[in-house]
């Protein structure tokens, strides 16, 4: 369940959905998710039933403009698995052969179809940090510092992401002391509870001026969802 899915049903002051994105209701929701082919189209032919598979979320046409300038993610003609079309919090789910990855070299990785799947599942998050870390953002040169704010799926993604391209040290700032313990384990060097800190009188940028020597971080990652407290950090 995707923090987006809650925000469906989370409102403000005046009663608006607190999700700002692309939606058509009612929908079955859910689009971090991977599962078994279980019948395939007749064009369809680099997939067979029995193959493990991950889904991208967006789907896009691949003729408009956006598309063939290589943003899919700004399709003129875009649906979402789970925000606009029916999604995974199902059984079935027909997907369209292009937007299937296989993942059954994960189950030899792990040794375990369940454990496979799960992390096929986690692609989608994934591909969320690797995107803005690397694509958008054009990623760092190895050894530099990089800082994470908020860690939850898309953090922890963006901290191992940044351990396996070689950053030289990861700090993170987190409030739950279970997400602070999973930080650590997926390769954060430092993780500091922010509301902690406060009560010191101490703010994260001087935890990351001290950290960094004084140079400061080569790359910010917020992905605490909350940007008017962690974009003046």
């Amino acid at each position: 369940i995707c923090g987006s899915d809650l925000h469906f049903v989370e409102t403000d002051e005046r009663g608006y959905m607190l999700y700002p994105g692309l939606t058509r209701f009612p929908v079955v929701i859910r689009h971090e998710f991977s599962g078994e082919v279980v019948e395939i189209g007749r064009e369809v032919r680099d997939l067979r039933p029995g193959d493990m598979v991950t889904c991208e979320e967006m789907i896009w046409c691949g003729e408009c403009i956006p598309c063939r300038n290589s943003y899919p993610n700004q399709c003129e003609r875009l649906e979402e698995i789970g925000f606009t079309i029916n999604g995974a919090q199902a059984e079935y789910i027909s997907v369209g052969a292009k937007y299937c990855w296989k993942i059954n070299a994960l189950a030899q990785v792990y040794g375990d179809v369940d454990r496979a799947y799960e992390a096929g599942a986690q692609c989608e998050p994934t591909s969320v940090s690797y995107n803005a870390l690397f694509t958008r953002a054009g990623g760092f040169r190895p050894g530099g510092y990089v800082v994470v704010f908020g860690t939850g799926p898309i953090g922890f993604a963006a901290i191992a992401l940044a351990r396996a391209a070689g950053a030289g040290r990861i700090i993170a700032f987190e409030v739950s002391p279970l997400r602070q313990e999973l930080a650590r384990k997926v390769g954060a060097d430092d993780v500091f509870d922010p509301v902690a800190l406060g009560r010191q009188g101490t703010a994260p940028r001087e935890v990351i001026m001290d950290l960094t020597q004084g140079q400061g971080a080569d790359m910010h990652v917020e992905a605490a969802g909350a940007p008017a407290v962690t974009v003046p950090e």
